[in-house]
């Protein structure tokens, strides 16, 4: 999905008052512009009939006296009025007098006819033709409204800042503190009523809001409490029952006297005893499943080291990065090892009473986890081993690093045995 450039509630609202305004300030123009300009027809149509009535009669009357220098006069009287950009006479006997310049395109051209009623009679002596300037007239219209337009558009600037600023100052600067506040929120501070900072003390939507908020915090906070504690308890009622088991395995090994049972029975306590020590660091760590990885991996070496009796002289180096680590991914590391560190004890070292296991585990910034168990034994063939009936072991660790989330398994044995396992982290 593409990012998207984010913009404050406030920067919205200013956006939208402004397109508004100004929406409204165009619509207004325009209407004016349209207003404007049927007032000026109307005022150019009053002057035609005023010529009608006042100048026409007078240019009939010097038509029929053949006085054509009192016809131009008329003339130069008419084009003064507004937008009369040119007047005719065209007489029946074909004389035309002229008075202005020639006419724009798209001029209106509105003829008067010129009739003298003589003894009941009439008689048409020619026209007058008034060439109108409607561009000029539009012109005029749409300068008029040069002002209006500047008025709108500052008072729709100005408006939009001005509620923009209050918009921010008493809603946008209270949400974002708010989500600031429920960004940084954790479950430790659920406790902590979330408010505005200052002297806000209005209560409006956003209080409510914020009542709200910090009643479903403290509903979680209890939700939480309780789950948190179920969760601990399953965690010691499993280390108890595990430990019964062991319990139980030793005293049926006991009552054995078949070494091969014993050996089997013992192999068993060893993976139990890692679960064990699991759930005891799931038990005493935090409630989100996570625990010090290294607090872990060493106390589980040491206990499994310590179940063979005679092999003091192998020692077990550690060398565990100190990182929060998954509880489940924790486990398949716990049986990992315990399988390893059990093979390394019994078979990796034939007649030797000295001998270095190393156990590493590192994390990269990428959340990339290395987990390297190596031993100075004779070491063996991998591929061969895993194909012999009795392989279970190396099976095992092969298949629980390859189910972990971009499991990789790799192994070594041209000095000793080495095995590498990578996997993704969960991050939390």
């Amino acid at each position: 999905m593409r990012n998207r450039k984010t913009r404050t509630l406030a920067a919205r609202f200013t956006l939208v008052i402004v397109a508004v305004v100004l929406g409204l300030g165009f619509l207004f123009t325009v209407l004016d512009a349209f207003l404007s300009y049927r007032k000026e027809l109307v005022r150019a149509r009053n002057a035609i009939q005023q010529i009608k009535e006042s100048y026409a009669p007078l240019i009939v009357y010097s038509l029929w006296l053949t006085d054509y220098g009192l016809a131009e006069t008329q003339l130069e009287d008419i084009v003064r009025f507004p937008y009369i950009e040119r007047a005719e006479v065209h007489e029946t006997g074909g004389r035309t007098m002229v008075y202005g310049g020639q006419p724009e395109a798209g001029s209106e051209a509105d003829p008067i006819d010129l009739d003298y009623v003589f003894r009941g009679r009439t008689i048409h002596l020619g026209s007058l033709v008034l060439h109108i300037d409607t561009k000029a007239m539009r012109k005029t219209a749409i300068m008029e409204q040069v002002r209006s337009v500047l008025y709108y558009v500052i008072l729709g600037l100005v408006t939009s800042f001005t509620l923009s600023i209050l918009f921010r100052s008493m809603v946008g600067r209270r949400v974002m503190t708010l989500s600031n506040q429920l960004r940084a929120d954790t479950p430790e501070h659920f406790h902590e009523p979330l408010g505005m900072t200052g002297r806000v003390t209005r209560r409006d939507e956003i209080a409510y809001l914020t009542d709200s908020v910090n009643r479903m915090r403290q509903d979680l906070k209890a939700l939480l409490e309780r789950k948190n504690l179920m969760i601990r308890e399953i965690h010691h009622r499993i280390k108890n029952n595990l430990s019964s088991i062991d319990g139980l395995l030793y005293l049926q090994a006991h009552q054995s006297h078949n070494q091969e049972v014993e050996r089997i029975i013992d192999e068993a306590r060893n993976s139990l005893r890692s679960m064990t020590v699991l759930y005891d660091k799931l038990y005493r760590s935090d409630t989100d499943g996570t625990f010090s990885a290294r607090e872990y991996l060493e106390p589980l070496a040491v206990e499994i080291h310590r179940n063979f009796l005679g092999r003091e002289g192998i020692q077990i180096i550690t060398d565990i990065q100190d990182f929060p680590a998954d509880g489940e991914q924790m486990s398949v590391l716990g049986m990992v090892s315990n399988e390893l560190i059990t093979n390394s004890m019994k078979y990796a070292f034939p007649g030797q009473k000295t001998g270095t296991i190393t156990i590493t585990l590192s994390r990269e910034n990428s959340g990339r986890i290395h987990y390297r168990y190596t031993d100075s034994g004779t070491g063996f063939d991998v591929e061969e081993s895993m194909k012999k009936p009795g392989s279970f072991g190396i099976q095992l660790v092969k298949t629980l690093g390859s189910q972990m989330t971009g499991g990789d398994v790799e192994f070594d044995t041209r000095e000793g045995f080495c095995v590498h396992i990578s996997f993704n982290g969960k991050l939390r």
